[in-house]
């Protein structure tokens, strides 16, 4: 993963320095560094910035050649956001909504900055995720078996007008309440993260960068394990994690199936099985539940270990 620009950062196999100490700002388009990776078969990138326009693309070099440009959405934090359509190029790929698909493994890619508008433009982090899809799974990180962080718990089925599709917004205001920021569900949906192409909420670069607007370093990445997501919550920050599961997976699970929902990790018991707040329950003094480790891991971490980043 690349993080870039910034000033300082702790995680990301690649760290770039900051082109002005305030990061990118005005109209105009940047192009970062190639960053040469480990073969990869999958990326999103995801941003944190402000502006009429924030446009990133990324493009990848496999066997020795560069795809086109691939656009991960035309976002702005005063107005629409739109991902954009129709992004299949042969014979490297497509990317669908945020995710880019690879047909054969990359070893490089770089990432496009584009700013435009008549108001403030700034982007003050820009980050891209490639991982390969079949990557090992490092050891448990122990040290956080028995931590549960106070995230505060919030449904998103006590909202009839939209909200069993909320689970993206609804996750990531637990996260911003943990940290002393509250903003209501339908504020953070509606106007927030909302896709207007892809009509939903759960863009994922979509939601990190709207939470970039409310004070916070935001980006989506993907781990290898659950050492990588344990380290995080001994260091006491909550995870938005993406799952995918049927009934017998998660039988415990308050909705029976899903093809993609978020949900917030905050905590893993003595034994090492996983405390989340998952805001598909009926009621927030209901969301908190224990997913047993095995098959927690079926659900999140065999479906590509995606996960939010978000904290201050």
């Amino acid at each position: 993963m690349s993080l870039y620009p910034l000033d300082s950062f702790a995680d990301g196999e690649h760290l770039g320095t900051c082109p002005t100490e305030a990061g990118l700002s005005g109209d105009g388009t940047w192009t970062s560094p190639v960053f040469p990776a480990a073969p990869f078969d999958w990326a999103v990138a995801s941003w944190n910035g402000a502006g009429d326009l924030i446009e990133v693309s990324v493009r990848v070099q496999a066997d020795g050649a560069w795809s086109p440009w691939f656009s991960f959405g035309r976002w702005s934090s005063t107005g629409d956001r739109a991902s954009v359509e129709g992004q299949a190029h042969e014979p490297f790929g497509r990317l669908a909504t945020d995710t880019l698909m690879l047909k054969r493994p990359a070893a490089a890619y770089q990432y496009r900055v584009s700013l435009r508008g008549a108001t403030l433009r700034r982007l003050w982090l820009a980050a891209a995720m490639a991982a390969d899809r079949a990557e090992a799974e490092a050891d448990a990180y122990t040290p956080a078996w028995g931590v549960d962080l106070p995230v505060p718990g919030r449904s998103q089925m006590v909202y009839p007008n939209g909200g069993n599709v909320w689970c993206s917004p609804t996750a990531l205001t637990m996260v911003m309440a943990y940290y002393g920021h509250e903003e209501s569900v339908p504020d953070a949906a509606v106007p927030g993260v909302y896709d207007c192409v892809y009509n939903g909420h759960g863009n994922w670069p979509f939601n990190t960068a709207y939470a970039s607007t409310r004070g916070f370093t935001a980006y989506v990445d993907r781990f290898s394990g659950f050492a990588d997501l344990e380290r995080r919550v001994a260091e006491g920050h909550p995870v938005i994690a993406s799952v995918a599961y049927s009934k017998e997976w998660l039988p415990n699970a308050p909705i029976s199936n899903t093809q993609g929902h978020l949900l917030v990790v905050r905590g893993f018991t003595t034994d090492g099985d996983v405390v989340v707040n998952d805001p598909a329950a009926a009621a927030d003094d209901a969301v908190r539940l224990v997913y047993e480790r095995q098959l927690f891991k079926r659900a999140w971490l065999d479906r590509g270990g995606v996960v939010y980043m978000v904290y201050r």
